[in-house]
């Protein structure tokens, strides 16, 4: 009872020598026998090196253990399906919404956006993981990643948004993009193929990126001047062609944006928006999951995804500020926006 140490109590304790090999990849654990199974986990480094909170390796052997490994399999997977739709959450109820204002604050078509911001803010968590991975000697997992990833974007995203939402391709930005991507795919094979990396081609893959937006900024420019000049109206991509409305006067084919972008102001306040209960009422509205109106409406599949993604999206509202021009005050709430100044560092 004395010689256990509070790590014991908390992830389990094994009664196993200390003669066993804990050398060798964190996959080795599958080979050992179940009673060895825990120690290899506190003990190999593999195991231990994890990039998260959360070391699940050691929590399922050590934790739960044999007689309750299908019930952490099973926890494991919704924990899964769970981190999914907080993926799904946060990209687009707040990360699109939030690239669509900053866009048409600079004045940036969505296209432009699209190979700027958005694709930093995509590729931010690939870039530091990247970092991590080469500082652990680990090349072969980070450059699998990043392959692993662009594979599963061009493939199983494309396909659901394809499938999901049809839609009309713009013919010169694709293959502008693609062609790109194929230099990059073919600059990284040969790269692999030679099995040694220089300066030069380090340095050379992020020229390619500065050329490519480069390439992006200039076609938008020389679009720009085959158009007349009119106010502005719209945020609109460089290629696309919108039907006018038959109830409105013609207007140039490929209407150029000129003039000043909508910007966002500061509403004046009135009484109704200085009370307490009024600002409380704003309050739990704004943190409010569900919409009731769409809950009638919806079937029960869409209810359950309401009800499971309700938590994900109350931690996002009290953490994470969206400026939504369709909605009253632009989705501005005072008490939501000082708790948000509150916990949002957290």
């Amino acid at each position: 009872m004395f010689g256990r140490s509070p790590h014991d109590y908390y992830f389990g304790s094994s009664s196993v020598a200390s003669n066993i090999s804990v050398d060798g990849s964190c996959s080795d654990i599958l080979s050992q026998h179940w009673d060895d199974r825990c120690y290899f986990a506190q003990h190999n480094e593999n195991c231990l090196d994890v990039d998260g909170f959360i070391n699940y390796v050691t929590i399922l052997y050590c934790t739960f253990g044999k007689s309750l490994f299908p019930l952490a399999i099973i926890i494991y997977v919704l924990w899964l399906v769970v981190l999914f739709i907080a993926l799904a959450v946060s990209a687009d109820d707040f990360f699109c919404p939030s690239i669509e204002i900053i866009s048409k604050v600079l004045r940036l078509s969505q296209n432009i956006a699209g190979v700027t911001i958005m694709a930093l803010g995509n590729g931010a968590p690939d870039i530091f993981s990247a970092l991590a991975g080469i500082g652990q000697d680990r090349p072969e997992l980070v450059f699998g990643e990043l392959f692993g990833a662009g594979v599963f974007l061009t493939t199983v995203v494309a396909g659901s948004v394809s499938v999901t939402q049809p839609f009309k391709l713009m013919e010169r930005p694709f293959l502008r993009d693609v062609s790109f991507y194929l230099l990059a795919g073919f600059l990284a094979f040969y790269i692999f193929w030679r099995q040694e990396i220089r300066l030069g081609d380090a340095i050379g893959f992020l020229v390619l990126y500065a050329v490519y937006i480069t390439v992006v900024l200039v076609g938008r420019y020389i679009n720009q001047r085959n158009r007349q000049e009119v106010p502005y109206f719209s945020q609109e991509d460089d290629e696309s062609d919108n039907a006018p409305d038959q109830s409105s006067p013609p207007v140039p084919h490929h209407p150029t944006e000129t003039g000043n972008p909508p910007e966002i102001q500061l509403l004046p306040e009135s009484p109704s928006c200085t009370s307490v209960n009024a600002n409380v009422k704003l309050f739990f509205k704004a943190v409010n999951p569900i919409d009731l109106e769409e809950w009638e409406e919806t079937n029960w599949f869409w209810r359950g995804y309401q009800v499971i993604k309700s938590p994900v999206d109350v931690m996002f509202r009290l953490t994470t500020p969206v400026v939504d021009k369709e909605k009253p005050r632009d989705n501005w709430c005072q008490y939501l926006g000082i708790v948000q100044c509150v916990l949002g560092p957290f």
